[in-house]
């Protein structure tokens, strides 16, 4: 019976980038329980979500549905990889903040 109220109180949040080929088929198919944001992929959308989740807290899962590369993700305008992640660090911590101690960020 726990399982269930732990399965109630979760807080997951999906992020999806809009210039996901047919991304509304991959939002339909996203647990109802979760909370849905479409990110414009002509803005930066590390700053989107960081607004976003500004004032949560506790959240369990951070999803980001977005195109990759090797050693990398697209974020809209801008890009993330090992050659840039310090310029993005306050940003990256205001994301990792919200989340629980044993809270995911979680990249597709």
């Amino acid at each position: 019976m726990s399982s269930n109220i732990e399965s109630l109180s979760r807080q997951d949040i999906v992020f999806v980038l809009d210039n996901i080929q047919d991304y509304q088929s991959i939002v339909d198919g996203i647990d109802k329980n979760a909370t849905v944001v479409i990110l414009d992929s002509d803005k930066n959308a590390l700053e989107q979500m960081a607004s976003l989740l500004n004032g949560l807290d506790h959240i369990d899962s951070i999803h980001l549905i977005s195109h990759g590369f090797e050693g990398g993700v697209n974020l809209g305008s801008i890009s993330l990889s090992n050659d840039n992640l310090n310029d993005y660090s306050d940003t990256l911590a205001k994301i990792g903040s919200v989340l629980k101690e044993d809270g995911d960020l979680l990249l597709y």
